[in-house]
């Protein structure tokens, strides 16, 4: 599973990776939604995320 995480808290972001990798996701992490738009237009291999994650209070 390829998830997209965003969290503008860089602690609350790093343990949000760490328990999604060890259950086997891929993640890619970023800390705006700037960073989260341009995950989500990047080249469509790259692009394809089956999950998204976000904190609502951004």
């Amino acid at each position: 599973m390829r998830v997209l995480a965003v969290d503008d808290e860089v602690p609350t972001l790093q343990f949000v990776r760490f328990v999604l990798e060890h259950e086997g996701a891929i993640v890619k992490a970023v800390t705006s939604a700037e960073a989260a738009l341009q995950a989500l237009a990047a080249d469509e291999s790259e692009s394809q995320f089956d999950l998204l994650i976000s904190d609502i209070g951004m």
